[in-house]
């Protein structure tokens, strides 16, 4: 049986969905709030301008509210929750520093497009998958067996020597230990564990109620943070928690988007009242950098040409035109030095590649990847909130990654795979039956 939570239908959907839509409201406001109050006065170096265009900001709210009427309301698919987050994250953050800040038109009519794509494929039949066997145990033991392996790569590498969990120093650190210790196949390790297979067992762990198995998986993370320098190993295990209990509530959308709004208007209090580095990290660098680089992707390849996945897929073809690696160009660009890494989601890099059909092609391939996820939650097999639990990792990476570079090495294509092999049966706990 599926989690009541996510079948049941609301007496009132048309309630139901415009308190989503007031909640979609409070998170646009809130936005809008973080920028003009906090963002542009604070960063205006940085480019966070602010202009007042009143065709602009209305345009923007009725942008807003068709994006709220078409996301999902009861959640009984994995894809729909991942279409609200990515929405959260990418869409309504671009649509406030459109209204604020500035933006191209035709671009974020794009991006929202590519947004009522995905979630056109959540409504369409489930694929039928084949199923194998022992796949559960199979994947149960890559998932633990990639954990094994890459402790003994650091051990055996003197990883352990530069532990370190200071968050202040892990830009120093990171290229220290990449460069000693996760060079060559242990780079792409690195990244599938942060990925998928902590993320998987974390969440088997809790739907289990294997507290011991969560307890080992959390302190894990934690070491390999201290050796890795890599924040994901803290943000990840946080977001399969969130996802894991947010799925269960019986409007989980409506706690997403509402808790985000505020999140925002809380992290605006304490910076009112003194502390600032928590709006700085949630507002200014996880929202509305993201928005701004997606902008700034469009603007320098808009007016220098594509690049013909001549970074990626076809660097043997095609030759690249830029002396630097995109994100490091995209650093010269906005910063004027070559010393940063800019960033920017599947939509951003699709353009990049192709213009406004690269981000098509992004869409038409990600979305049977989010039908397929959807196809894994069978009766008396894994419910909707482990999935969504298990992959919100490595679907985060959509956000700040080229597509390519998310279905290898943020693991995307790993954790379908994974997935495919725990969806016949029930793990009845995380490597060890009952």
């Amino acid at each position: 049986m599926l989690e009541a939570s996510h079948v049941r239908e609301d007496r009132s959907p048309v309630g139901t969905r415009l308190s989503l839509i007031a909640v979609f409201l409070l998170f646009r406001v809130a936005l809008d709030l973080g920028y003009v109050w906090f963002v542009a006065p604070e960063f205006r170096h940085l480019g966070f301008g602010l202009s007042v265009d009143a065709f602009r900001l209305l345009e923007s709210f009725i942008l807003t509210l068709m994006l709220a009427g078409i996301c999902p309301v009861v959640l009984k698919r994995p894809s729909e929750f991942l279409v609200v987050v990515l929405s959260c994250a990418i869409a309504l953050p671009m649509l406030s520093l459109y209204a604020w800040g500035g933006g191209a038109r035709v671009y974020l009519y794009m991006v929202l497009s590519a947004f009522l794509i995905l979630r056109s494929v959540t409504l369409l039949p489930r694929l039928r998958m084949p199923v194998l066997r022992q796949g559960r145990a199979f994947a149960l033991w890559i998932l633990w067996a990639s954990l094994v392996l890459i402790a003994i790569i650091v051990i055996m590498r003197g990883g352990v020597q530069h532990f370190s969990l200071s968050i202040g120093d892990v830009y120093d650190y990171r290229s220290t230990s990449n460069e000693l210790v996760f060079f060559g196949g242990a780079a792409y390790l690195k990244f599938w564990v942060a990925r998928v297979s902590i993320p998987f067992l974390l969440a088997l762990a809790i739907w289990r109620r294997k507290w011991p198995s969560t307890v080992l998986l959390l302190i894990a993370a934690v070491l390999f943070f201290g050796v890795t320098a890599h924040k994901a190993f803290l943000l990840y295990p946080a977001l399969v928690v969130a996802s894991y209990v947010l799925c269960r509530l019986r409007r989980p959308m409506h706690w997403l988007v509402g808790g985000l709004a505020l999140a925002v208007l809380g992290s605006l209090v304490l910076s009112a009242l003194g502390y600032s580095r928590v709006a700085d990290l949630l507002i200014r660098r996880s929202l509305f950098t993201t928005a701004k680089n997606h902008y700034l992707y469009y603007d320098f390849f808009r007016a220098n040409g594509y690049l013909l996945f001549s970074s990626s897929v076809l660097k043997n073809t095609i030759a690249y035109p830029y002396e630097y690696q995109i994100p490091v160009l995209m650093s010269v660009v906005r910063y004027g030095h070559a010393l940063g890494n800019v960033n920017a989601g599947f939509l951003a890099t699709g353009y990049m590649n192709y213009g406004y059909l690269g981000m098509l092609l992004y869409t038409a391939i990600l979305a049977p990847l989010l039908n397929l996820g959807d196809s894994m939650v069978r009766p008396g097999g894994l419910p909707v909130s482990v999935v969504a639990a298990m992959v919100i990792a490595s679907y985060w990476s959509l956000t700040s990654a080229d597509l390519m570079t998310a279905l290898v090495t943020h693991g995307i294509l790993l954790a379908m795979v994974i997935l495919w092999l725990l969806s016949y049966g029930k793990p009845r706990s995380c490597g060890i039956e009952d």
